[in-house]
């Protein structure tokens, strides 16, 4: 499967629009029917002419039970076979770094972090060694500042050879 990460990001944004632009939100409890019933919309208003868009699959868990668990979308482009929920394996790459720093603000808001403070202060069971100019800080993390190496050895292959 080939798709682009921009295509991907267009997908997410639409998601996003689609979310923001039913303008005032009346709120009512959130079910697997109105789950699936919000990102079968949702999912509806992204998908291009063909339908043969790079799938994904959603997950809704509410007080520890999935309530939703559905594929979308294609999980092959060239054969338009379906997301599956069950058996498609979907990456979730760099989105993990979403939820990461948006917990992170939360924490900072609620006066739990510091965004300026060395992580050492935070850390239980490890330590980041002073081996760098100044302490790694929850803020040199989320701007990618820390002095860690980028490195993408063994992460990606350009060949399935």
């Amino acid at each position: 499967m080939t798709f682009s990460m921009t295509r991907l990001m267009m997908i997410a944004l639409a998601l996003l629009l689609v979310v923001s632009s039913s303008g005032a939100i009346e709120l009512e409890e959130l079910t697997a029917d109105s789950a699936e019933a919000f990102f079968d919309a949702a999912w509806k208003n992204t998908i291009s002419p063909d339908g043969k868009i790079p799938g994904a699959v959603v997950t809704v868990v509410k007080e520890g039970k999935i309530l939703l668990a559905k594929g979308y979308g294609v999980r092959d482009i060239d054969t338009g076979e379906p997301v599956d929920a069950e058996r498609t394996r979907v990456r979730i790459g760099s989105v993990s770094k979403l939820f990461s720093a948006l917990t992170a603000l939360t924490l900072v808001e609620d006066g739990r972090l510091d965004l300026d403070t060395d992580v050492n202060r935070y850390l239980l069971g490890i330590r980041v060694p002073d081996t760098f100019s100044a302490p790694v800080t929850i803020r040199s993390l989320l701007s990618h500042t820390s002095g860690f190496d980028a490195s993408f050895s063994g992460y990606t292959a350009f060949s399935s050879s």
